[in-house]
């Protein structure tokens, strides 16, 4: 077994990862579940905790052949992501048509063909390393060439047509986009001085493990953007999370116990970190209702007033 971590504090990060995830999935996704970009981003965190996942699971075995095939189902979730990544910037985001949806088409061809290659063949990846901190996978020639360029082609058109699209954007848009390319950013340089740069021209590769949780920064940013555009409150979210993760800790805390005295005070903490909890949400909930109302009646008001101001200046 090789952890970067020890097991309880990785358990608790991928668990954290994982409810933190599938929260801003179907929070996004519910908000308004006829928008593209809301139902594209819920795909977009599907293959990035499966990548996660994935990748703990090859270096949380110590059976040599089962690790192969959990880094290689690793990857096979990457090529899935960059269909989602495509998708939600070029073709759900930015309306972009013509040849835009001609090479979607293309991509999803592309990649999943390679997905399932490198799921069940050694024509992507030959074999893996036991690296200090996890696993490092040896690609072969060509499995490195088709798995590489492809991402850089679209990295590039994504920043490309962002980039486009910032400087003929109105401010609201333009403060969006600027999420939108600093998490691109952020997990493009980031994967290529971890994965590329020091392997290649340090040949150090123990820090391999930490592109998987770079994705992790860039879905961050990306939600960030679509909460700061009122698709769902932030506040809430912020909320969820630290609440999430309270109750993994408490239930690993329990879990944990050593014996008999030390589960019940446990247990006894944890179910009442759990009521807290449950009102905290309720109690948050509710607020954002009163403050809708407030703001439809001010909106309401505010109409009304313009409305009687024009009346005046027609009479």
């Amino acid at each position: 077994m090789i952890i970067p971590f020890p097991y309880p504090i990785n358990f608790l990060i991928l668990t954290v990862l994982n409810l933190v995830g599938i929260c801003l999935a179907l929070r996004v996704y519910w908000n308004n579940r006829s928008i593209n970009v809301n139902k594209g981003f819920s795909l977009l965190i599907l293959p990035n905790l499966l990548w996660i996942d994935f990748y703990n699971l090859a270096f949380l075995t110590n059976n040599s052949s089962l690790s192969l095939f959990f880094t290689r189902l690793t990857f096979s979730s990457v090529f899935i992501f960059f269909i989602s990544f495509y998708y939600f910037f070029i073709v759900w985001f930015l309306g972009e048509k013509g040849k835009y949806l001609i090479l979607g088409r293309v991509v999803v061809v592309y990649e999943v063909i390679f997905a399932l290659l490198c799921a069940f063949t050694n024509l992507v990846i030959k074999d893996i390393n036991v690296g200090k901190w996890g696993i490092v996978p040896t690609f072969s020639t060509l499995g490195s060439i088709t798995f590489h360029l492809p991402i850089i082609i679209l990295v590039i058109i994504v920043i490309e047509r962002l980039t486009v699209r910032y400087f003929k954007s109105t401010s609201d848009n333009k403060r969006k986009i600027q999420y939108f390319l600093l998490g691109v950013y952020v997990f493009v340089f980031g994967n290529l001085l971890i994965g590329v740069i020091l392997p290649f021209f340090f040949k150090i590769y123990d820090y391999y493990f930490v592109t998987n949780y770079l994705s992790v920064i860039f879905l961050v940013l990306t939600s960030y953007a679509i909460v700061k555009h009122r698709l769902f409150d932030i506040k809430i979210l912020v909320s969820h999370i630290l609440v999430f993760a309270i109750w993994v800790f408490e239930f690993i805390r329990t879990v944990m116990s050593n014996n008999a005295q030390e589960l019940l005070i446990n247990g006894s903490l944890a179910l009442l970190v759990f009521i807290i909890g449950i009102l905290l949400l309720r109690s948050i909930s509710k607020e954002k209702e009163l403050s809708e109302k407030l703001h439809q009646q001010l909106a309401k008001k505010t109409n009304e007033m313009i409305k009687k101001m024009e009346d005046i200046v027609r009479e």
